[in-house]
């Protein structure tokens, strides 16, 4: 019998950069759930796009080949139709044979691969134990080729539902992922995406030279105790920054209070001994996104009409997604790559800001 690998179907671009919908004949045939993300892993052709499903059921499939990134449906402008296909599992981790993987399995194939039977369990006995302290669900792949994946539960209990959080997964033969492409707030964030990379690179043996797509190296850099520890202490950090957004956005600001916040900022930013030109460049570029927010400020060769925000108030969950929406806006309106960067980077500071996150005069990472 035929093997059915994808559906293809039109819809639109969002205005939130990088989304689309899927029609819902379309995620019954594929048996999509209401809550099943589509992940956006293959770099757009003209006005195209190939794009794999990730399922509640916790497989995560995409074409692995290239290792594509989310860039080209960012770059299209909101409401531009699009043709989209969408594509069950058809590579190496996906072959037909599927198996159900537990520990033994998995220690075994990770010998198999090359990986010392000491490194293989110590290993896994460090993340089993780190995971069932934290609380992470740990689920095991169902495909030929083993996996094991690390989400934080949205309910708290296991993983049997959409995940609050993707923090990492093992592959056979011998290697960790990251899945900056797949992970959620505030790591959807770029800005935060690269500082969760530079504290990876920290590691000693561990080097992620991107915070988008999927990168990965060898397991046998987590051979040292160290390096494990330092490992969970960064998934530490990711899981408790994750858990900060429900508290941070609990509390929600007004424009008013968004505009006396940022005299608030401003006076953080000269309490720190910034020079005069740096303050008036984080509290201008703050401004702006304030004021983009609301329809009072629109970057130049603005492609659609000002924004219009009302009365609305606004948590930091909702203000970090803005700033991706204000990013995708700026590239429509065709800045230059270093003033969109620049406008995106100094809106994220003063969000994070907003959070408690960012502290000005640090060390931006």
């Amino acid at each position: 019998m035929a093997r059915i690998v994808s559906v293809t179907f039109e819809t639109d671009s969002h205005a939130r950069a990088g989304h689309f919908s899927v029609p819902k004949r379309v995620a019954d045939f594929l048996g999509m759930s209401d809550d099943d993300d589509v992940e956006l892993r293959i770099l757009a052709e003209g006005l195209r796009l190939e794009v794999a499903t990730q399922l509640r059921s916790g497989l995560e499939v995409y074409h692995r080949q290239g290792d594509p990134t989310t860039a080209g449906l960012d770059a299209i402008p909101p409401n531009t139709p699009i043709l989209v296909t969408v594509s069950h599992p058809r590579d190496e981790h996906a072959a037909d044979g599927a198996r159900a993987w537990d520990y033994g399995s998995f220690t075994d194939a990770l010998v198999e691969g090359g990986v010392s039977r000491q490194v293989a369990a110590e290993l896994l006995d460090t993340f089993v134990a780190w995971a069932n302290e934290r609380g992470v669900a740990m689920i095991w792949g169902q495909a030929k080729l083993g996996s094991l994946h690390f989400r934080l539960p949205a309910d708290g209990v296991s993983g049997s539902s959409a995940p609050r959080q993707r923090l990492f997964s093992l592959f056979i033969p011998g290697r960790v992922e990251l899945q900056f492409a797949g992970m959620l707030a505030p790591f959807d964030q770029a800005l935060r995406a690269a500082e969760l990379a530079n504290k990876l690179s920290e590691i000693s043996g561990v080097a992620i030279s991107r915070s988008v797509g999927y990168p990965s190296f060898p397991v046998s850099a987590l051979g040292d105790i160290r390096a494990r520890l330092a490992f969970v202490g960064v998934m530490d950090w990711v899981i408790d920054e994750t858990n900060g957004m429900d508290t941070a956005d609990a509390r929600k600001w007004s424009r008013s209070e968004l505009d006396s916040s940022l005299k608030a900022f401003e006076a953080e930013c000269v309490a720190s001994g910034m020079k005069p030109n740096s303050v008036f460049s984080y509290v201008d570029y703050a401004d702006r996104f304030v004021k983009w927010i609301y329809g009072d400020y629109q970057p130049r060769a603005a492609t659609g009409p000002p924004r219009s925000a009302g009365l609305r108030s606004f948590g930091v969950f909702e203000l970090t997604r803005l700033t991706e929406e204000y990013r995708s806006e700026l590239q429509a309106a065709r800045l230059q790559p270093a003033a969109i960067n620049t406008y995106y980077r100094h809106a994220g500071f003063f969000v994070r800001w907003l959070a408690g996150q960012f502290r000005p005069g640090a060390r931006l990472k």
